[in-house]
């Protein structure tokens, strides 16, 4: 039993983009996609740099949001809470299935 007005830690799939890359690849053979790889290490680096010589600007604190957003283990909770809200968790398959849904016209 949760407590009241408490957070709830859910989520329904915990993927990486490489894996889902690999999903779309398989899903879709034939179709070429442009990758662009991101040292999002650097980019923080950069937006340091910039912070620190007194940029504050949204360009520079958009620098900051890859790691902030998608950092190692962020957005994957160790215990969830979806059986509060009857939900379940993506299994491999699963989001195999979603990524085929997403691209079945493209």
């Amino acid at each position: 039993m949760r407590p009241r007005n408490c957070f709830l830690y859910i989520h329904d799939a915990v993927v990486t983009q490489n894996q889902l890359l690999q999903y779309v690849r398989e899903v879709r053979p034939g179709k070429e996609w442009e990758i662009l790889d991101v040292d999002t290490e650097e980019v923080q680096r950069i937006g340091w740099e910039k912070w620190n010589a007194g940029e504050k600007g949204l360009d520079v604190q958009r620098l900051f949001w890859p790691n902030v957003s998608f950092g190692w283990g962020l957005g994957e909770f160790k215990e969830v809470d979806n059986w509060v809200l009857g939900l379940g968790i993506l299994d491999e398959e699963g989001i195999k299935g979603v990524v085929a849904v997403v691209l079945q016209d493209i």
